[in-house]
């Protein structure tokens, strides 16, 4: 028996996360969203299992994906997170073992870096 992993994807613009939702699902994997990190802090501390993190580096209201993914690793330490950004101030300051893509990217690329962060459809998710 299979499972479908369950990735947390935190966009601010909306018909980007319309397409990412699409193209993530098409591929196999099931997407929760979040537009902000208040959201995806709702969705890390929820019933549903989070395998792995697309996030946004530039959040509104002030949070960043990299403050994102520092608390998502406090509550889940081993979880996949994968940044993506055009541009951002900040000094990145990304967990250990995660993948960053610069906008604009191949939708693909992200789902290819899933996968090789040892997320994928299929019988590992029991």
């Amino acid at each position: 028996m299979s499972s479908t992993p369950n990735v947390l994807i935190v966009e601010d613009e909306k018909l980007l996360m319309d397409i990412l939702v699409v193209e993530i699902e098409d591929a196999g994997f099931n997407v929760l969203q979040a537009p902000d990190y208040e959201e995806a802090l709702q969705h890390l501390g929820g019933e549903a299992p989070i395998n792995a993190l697309i996030t946004d580096i530039r959040l509104p209201r002030w949070r960043s994906g990299w403050e994102l993914a520092e608390k998502a690793r406090s509550i889940q330490p081993d979880l996949p997170v994968i940044y993506v950004s055009g541009f951002s101030p900040e000094q990145p300051r990304q967990v250990a073992g995660s993948l960053r893509f610069a906008k604009p990217y191949q939708i693909s690329a992200l789902i290819q870096g899933l996968r090789d962060l040892g997320v994928a459809p299929g019988p590992a998710y029991v």
